[in-house]
Formats: C-alpha cells, sequence, structure tokens
C-alpha cells in the first residue's frame, strides 16, 4: 500500500470511496436517514475533489493499492485532520492507521505541534486508541478530539516476521523485559522471563508456525515486535526497545495485531499483561478480567493481569 498526494486522476475513484465509506461505516451517525447522508455526501464529488486537489491550504492524500483508492485523508496546514474514510472493501487492512499515522508525521515535519480533529461516533474509539483525546474546552456533546505530534513519532514500518529476524526479534525482547520490566518484578523473574539468548531459543522461534509475528522497523533496524494467535484470540507479545518506548510504536503494534485477528475471523483477543504494561492496554480500551499469574518457560510463575477486548 502507498500513501501519496491526490490528484484530479483520482477524482472519481476517491469520491466513491468517501460516500461509500460514509454511507455503509457510519451507520452509528446518521442512522440511515437519507437527509443526514444526503447532507453529509453532497459535497463528496469529484469537481469538490480536483477543487481540494488545487486549493493551497490543505492536503489531499490516497491510500492506494494495485492502482485502486482504498482511503482518503485530507489535512489543512494547521494540523487539521478533516477527512480519513476508508473503502468498506478495504476494511480492517490498516488503511485509515496508515493514512492517520501519514498525516502526523506531514504536520511534524511541517512544525505543526499538535493535530486536530472533529471524530464520528464509529471512529472515536479508533482516534482514542491512536492517541487522541477530547479536548479541554469540550464538553460531553462536543467530538473535537486533539494530539501532540511534535517529537511524539517515529517514521516506523510494520512488516510480517521472517525467520532471519528471529534473533533480532529476541533481542527487542530482552531489551524491554530488562529495560523496562525490571522496576516492577524481582531480578529472579526478570532472569527467567528474559534469559541471556542462546541458538536454541533462536531456533526455536524459527520453529513456530502456531503465532503470527511481526516486527516494527525504523531506519531498518528492528525496533518493535508483536505475537497474535488469532485461533486462540490471543495477543501474546508486544514489546518496543526502550530506546524507542514512547513514541506510538507499541499502539501501532497492537492495532497491527487486532487487525490480524479480525481479517482471521476472531471477535476479541484476551492477554496477560505485565504489571507494567497493564495501563497501556486499559488505554488501548482492554479490560481487566481477573488478577493472576503467568507461568514462564522455565516454570517461575510471575504476576500479571488478565485482559481481554472484543470488537
Amino acid at each position: 500500500m502507498q500513501i501519496r498526494l491526490a490528484t484530479h486522476s483520482d477524482a472519481d475513484e476517491g469520491s466513491l470511496v468517501l460516500r461509500r465509506s460514509i454511507e455503509e461505516l457510519c451507520h452509528a451517525d446518521h442512522g440511515g436517514d437519507p437527509a443526514i447522508v444526503a447532507a453529509w455526501t453532497g459535497n463528496k464529488t469529484p469537481a469538490m475533489w480536483r477543487t481540494w486537489v488545487d486549493q493551497g491550504t490543505s492536503k489531499l492524500f490516497v491510500a492506494v493499492e494495485e492502482g485502486h483508492v482504498l482511503g482518503v485523508g485530507m489535512m489543512d496546514n494547521s494540523g487539521a485532520i478533516m477527512l480519513n474514510y476508508v473503502s468498506p472493501d478495504a476494511r480492517w487492512k490498516g488503511v485509515s492507521k496508515a493514512l492517520l499515522a501519514h498525516m502526523e508525521e506531514e504536520a511534524a515535519s511541517c512544525g505543526v505541534n499538535r493535530c486536530t480533529l472533529e471524530s464520528t461516533r464509529t471512529a472515536r474509539a479508533f482516534y482514542e486508541a491512536a492517541g487522541y483525546c477530547s479536548r479541554d474546552d469540550a464538553d460531553d456533546n462536543d467530538n473535537r478530539m486533539t494530539k501532540s505530534v511534535i517529537g511524539s513519532r517515529l517514521s516506523v514500518s510494520i512488516r510480517v516476521f521472517s525467520a532471519d529476524d528471529a534473533e533480532a526479534f529476541l533481542k527487542v525482547h530482552h531489551a524491554a523485559v530488562r529495560g523496562t520490566a525490571a522496576k516492577d518484578y524481582p531480578a529472579s523473574v526478570i532472569d527467567a522471563w528474559a534469559p541471556a539468548i542462546q541458538r536454541k531459543h533462536i531456533e526455536a522461534v524459527k520453529a513456530d508456525s502456531v503465532s503470527s509475528r511481526i516486527v516494527a522497523l525504523h531506519h531498518d533496524e528492528i525496533v518493535g515486535i508483536g505475537e497474535v494467535v488469532p485461533d486462540a484470540g490471543e495477543l501474546r507479545a508486544c514489546y518496543v526497545s526502550p530506546l524507542h518506548a514512547g513514541k506510538g510504536i507499541g499502539r501501532a503494534i497492537v492495532m497491527e495485531l487486532e487487525d490480524i485477528a479480525r481479517s482471521k475471523g476472531a471477535l476479541s483477543l484476551w492477554l496477560d499483561s505485565s504489571l507494567t504494561a497493564q495501563m497501556f492496554y486499559e488505554k488501548l480500551g482492554y479490560v481487566i478480567l481477573e488478577l493472576g499469574e503467568h507461568r514462564l518457560q522455565t516454570g517461575l510463575s510471575m504476576a500479571c493481569v488478565r485482559m481481554s477486548k472484543a470488537w
């Protein structure tokens, strides 16, 4: 998938994506009322598209794959996100997430401190998971949201894990446990949770065919890892190198893992969160089921929080 500036030649397909997204995916907002739909989609036309392309006060983006428009985003020069819609045919493929990240990075590169938007009811949970929150002056009926973007993100890409990534995968896990979680657990647990990496550990990761794994890269360096078992509905792992923590990488990994699980028919995910990561998962919509213990491969147990999220 490629994200690029829109052109006049995208007008027919791009405006159709906007109208279909509103009509088919935003029912929670318009309730199927023809008058509301007509008013909302009235300016989503090829003619208006060409006007948006030509105006200098905003930028119009398209997410394209194999020559087809999958999603549309638009942001003005102040960092206000005006459009972020995905084709119903491309839902749950990370299109809106990729468009949002692209616009945030574009805003940051232009010296904009914050991105703002007015969310639909349909998209509010999506934006909250991406780090947006209600504006300080918003009331209960106000859908305006905002997020700081200066220095908050790295340019990262996420791809499917390959066998050649096994050692780097384990190194990120090792660094994250020892550099981030060590404050919450005794040394005996940390040693069992993240032992010195040996060849047998690398081969075991390569041999596992049950999990779906992904890696996050920054300048070709693996800085984050994720693992999900869709058939079991289990989010098994999400770790980020301590040197790159707090940059939105963990959130991006979890959202990608959720997309993978959805695409394979999962209706929810559960996980055993560390004490360290509990608040991180709560911010992404996971709820606590119970406090418990997770048994490590050595047989030692560590305190954990069983959590879940349904969609």
